[in-house]
């Protein structure tokens, strides 16, 4: 019978004794499986524990934690063991665990999501961890862009559960106990709570025989049904707003919709889509491009299981003062629909669009997303796609109109303003220095390393950044990786404690530590709550006292790093970037990479004797951003951190980058296996962070490779000769390289080559227009402003403009000064210069269909 079944439908759906609804499809396009199982509780669904966050708390400890039959550490072997990639998401209304791995495995992957999800013992050490976890977690998503949400989320929800974030507010999270959490997990955690949805390939009923048998170990129990109160409806309009550090205004308009999965709410989904979908959409044809009001709109239905939902339109803008503008617009292109003025061909376009997004990329994955999905909200496992898109393609002009006339009512609309503090304040546009960044104060005291500190009052989170001159140019050349040796003993060793206990105190504190590295410094990025700062200062400086390079230490470090190094070594990304570099920078500088062989001949003594030269007063620096003062920074490097000695800056140190003086341009090509063809050309600048000439390469940069600019409409725009192309300059402390890269078909490599001359070509001989140069302005400085919204980026930027001896702030205010002042003689006379002799360097298939 089950043959039969599986003759006729695809999917297979069953309801097991223990309550558990399960659904198969075999898919048998590749040797991978999904195992996805969903939780009918969510963020929204948390009745009297609403605001603490639990249903995330439950997903954390859940997920891969100890169970009834294997420990936390376990289940982390088996992960590893068999290739499975395992997470899990919490959302307003469900909770999802899901595994993708080999079919082999789907037996093990079945077992294992069961486990977890039906028999966890919420083992009170992994209970306590996650609260320094999620805590973390929480105080790092509080970004201006999530305060903005959140704020609007309260402005039409009110005291309704969707206004609360999912991960829970910091203060109630902290009051979660082991008891608390696990009486929640008793109460919705159940199997007739719950569905499962297998996607792969394998043999359905050999599967659903696995999983029946399985199921007899989690016995059917009473779960308590999520319940939700209906969203507030408002009788008139109201208007609020938010003002923050965020890069650009905004501007909402709210309204109380339908329930989600009715056909109120289809209509008002294919509405939605109507007026935003696709690049021809109404919204941005008419607001964005023809009256220039806004930078970017949108339109989206949030249709609620069991409540009422939202509709939303909304825009960006470069200044305050068109909100209001696009306002009226925005309420314009509805009244449209209002008259009954519905363009029938732009609705059938849509429809296809709707039909494309669904149908694209459908990955095991995905299916099982659509199948659990439509159990959940529909209770029929074919809803997504295939019912929605029949239902979607039912909708008729006169029902949008009408769910339009019931639910959208302008005089009843909520208006919600997102501002930027700093236009509140000053009234600039994008376009103008922005000053509205705390500034970092350098302090030093004889003896020890400066520190640059901003100071930001009410910050519940610090970022740390930690500088070391001299970068991977430092390695010798058979050495090369020595510097990110370096920078992994530092993150991960210390003679005070075990690399176990170091990780222990990590999670205990919430500590979150990177590395990264340029060919001039070495980065130590660190990322705390601010009550454990102190910790996190303090296991810096331990990291730094006392240092041993030990045989044993190297080992383990070179090992990591080599199983790295053969991973990336058949990225044909990086098999590109290696050759281009190799043949374009003088040896020993750039142009040299790690690799295995060079790992091999790092010995403790070469590590040993980087530290001597690197770790001196001039060299380093720390770098802090949030709610401290020097003085504390101050008393833990004193008590905390070994004392260095004075020394030389490294970080711009020209004489590595004499050859310049006699660059001759190169060309040349490999051969390498991989379809597609890479074609790069390279020009040495000549100009150091910090140079004057630098703002005429950051224009240039923008209009040869940023999106919408020149070469970008060349290359795709026109006649869509590239799969990608991206541009970028690098100005290091003491030298600079403009790179333009494309990969493309063999066949248009000399098409590649000559628009990219083209292109150089009008740059060197035609002036550029007030416009174009004014809009490349106003990327960059808008770009700038976004980077410096992160407190991680603003350290870093920091501590690199100390160590290259610029101001502090010299990203926004004198290099965004210098871009503003330029004229188009300018940017031309940076092009000749510039544009004066060029590398190709090539990488081609050995053969290519492409």
């Amino acid at each position: 019978m089950l043959n039969i079944i599986l003759a006729i439908i695809s999917i297979y759906q069953i309801t097991l004794p223990n309550g558990l609804r399960v659904a198969l499809e075999e898919n048998h396009a590749s040797p991978v499986t999904a195992v996805y199982i969903f939780v009918d509780v969510g963020g929204a669904y948390e009745g009297e524990y609403t605001g603490r966050g639990l249903s995330h708390f439950c997903e954390h400890v859940v997920a891969g934690g100890t169970t009834q039959y294997h420990s936390e550490d376990e289940y982390n072997q088996m992960t590893q063991m068999y290739g499975i990639y395992s997470n899990a998401y919490t959302a307003h209304e469900r909770t999802c665990y899901h595994k993708t791995g080999p079919s082999e495995y789907t037996e093990q992957m079945i077992s294992m999501d069961m486990e977890q999800v039906f028999s966890c013992v919420f083992d009170s050490f992994e209970v306590n961890r996650e609260h320094g976890v999620i805590s973390h977690e929480i105080l790092t998503s509080e970004t201006p862009e999530s305060k903005s949400w959140r704020e609007m989320l309260n402005f039409i929800a009110g005291n309704h559960p969707l206004s609360v974030p999912i991960l829970g507010y910091k203060d109630a999270m902290a009051g979660i106990t082991r008891d608390i959490v696990y009486t929640f997990y008793r109460q919705h955690y159940t199997p007739a709570n719950a569905v499962m949805v297998v996607v792969g390939d394998f043999n359905t009923e050999q599967i659903l025989e696995y999983i029946t048998k399985e199921a007899e170990k989690f016995p059917a129990q009473p779960y308590s049904p999520a319940t939700m109160d209906p969203l507030p409806s408002y009788l008139y309009s109201r208007a609020d707003s938010f003002i923050g550090d965020i890069a650009e205004p905004e501007i909402n308009l709210i309204w109380i919709a339908a329930q989600g999965n009715t056909e109120d709410d289809c209509a008002l989904n294919l509405l939605s889509d109507y007026l935003s979908l696709g690049h021809s959409s109404i919204l941005e044809r008419v607001l964005v491009r023809e009256k220039e009001l806004a930078v970017s709109v949108w339109c989206w239905n949030w249709g609620l299981r069991r409540s009422p939902g939202i509709f939303t339109m909304g825009a960006t803008a470069d200044d305050p003062a068109k909100l209001n503008q696009a306002k009226q617009e925005l309420l314009a292109q509805l009244e449209l629909v209002l008259q009954g003025k519905i363009d029938e061909q732009r609705l059938q376009r849509v429809k296809r669009l709707i039909r494309y997004e669904m149908i694209k990329d459908r990955t095991v994955d995905h299916q099982a997303e659509y199948i659990g999905s439509g159990l959940l909200y529909a209770n029929d496992p074919y809803y997504y796609p295939d019912r929605y898109l029949e239902q979607i393609n039912e909708v008729t002009p006169q029902e949008m109109i009408e769910v339009a006339r019931k639910y959208l009512d302008p005089e009843k609309v909520q208006v919600f303003y997102n501002i930027p503090e700093i236009m509140i304040e000053d009234q600039l546009s994008l376009t103008e220095v922005n000053p509205g960044l705390i500034p970092f104060e350098k302090y030093q005291k004889p003896g020890y390393p400066a520190i640059i500190c901003q100071k930001i009052p009410e910050s519940q989170y610090v970022n740390i950044t930690l500088a070391i001159g001299g970068g991977d140019k430092l390695d010798a050349s058979r050495l090369e990786g020595l510097s990110r040796m370096f920078l992994e003993h530092i993150m991960r060793k210390t003679t005070l404690m075990s690399e176990d206990q170091i990780s222990e105190l990590k999670d205990d504190y919430g500590i979150e530590t990177r590395i990264s590295s340029t060919p001039d410094i070495l980065y130590f990025n660190i990322g705390v709550p601010l009550e454990n700062f102190h910790q996190a200062l303090k296991l810096l400086g331990n990291s730094l006292q006392k240092i041993e390079f030990s045989e044993y230490t190297v080992e383990d470090i070179r090992r990591e790093l080599t199983e790295e190094v053969s991973s990336r070594d058949k990225n044909p990304n990086y098999i590109h970037i290696k050759f281009i570099y190799s043949k374009f920078f003088p040896e020993n500088t750039y142009g040299d990479f790690m690799s295995n062989q060079t790992l091999d001949n790092i010995q403790p003594e070469d590590l040993n004797d980087l530290y001597r030269i690197v770790m001196n007063n001039s060299n380093i620096v720390i770098a802090v951003s949030g709610d401290i003062d020097p003085d504390e920074i101050q008393l833990i490097l004193e008590n905390e951190f070994p004392k260095f000695p004075d020394g030389e800056n490294l970080s711009r140190s020209s004489s590595l980058f004499s050859d310049y003086l006699n660059y001759n341009p190169v060309t040349d090509s490999q051969i390498y296996d991989y379809p597609q063809t890479y074609v790069s050309v390279m020009f040495p600048t000549g100009k150091e962070y910090g140079d004057d000439g630098i703002a005429s390469l950051y224009i240039i940069d923008q209009l040869l490779s940023g999106s919408a600019f020149r070469l970008h409409q060349a290359l795709r725009g026109r006649e869509d000769l590239v799969y990608w192309g991206w541009g970028y300059q690098m100005a290091y402390g003491a030298t600079g390289v403009f790179i333009f890269n494309s990969q493309t078909s063999l066949k248009n490599e000399d098409r590649i080559k000559q628009i990219y001359q083209e292109e150089i070509d009008k740059l060197v001989t035609e002036l550029m227009t007030e416009e174009e140069l004014a809009n490349a302005k106003t990327s960059i400085l808008s770009g700038f402003s976004m980077h410096l919204q992160q407190p991680s980026a603003r350290v870093r930027q920091a501590a690199k403009m100390y160590l290259y001896n610029l101001p502090l702030d010299y990203l926004e205010g004198q290099l965004s000064e210098q871009i503003n002042a330029l004229t188009a003689q300018d940017i031309q006379n940076a092009a000749v210069e510039l544009f004066d002799q060029g590398s190709w360097l090539i990488s081609r298939p050995e053969t290519s269909d492409f």
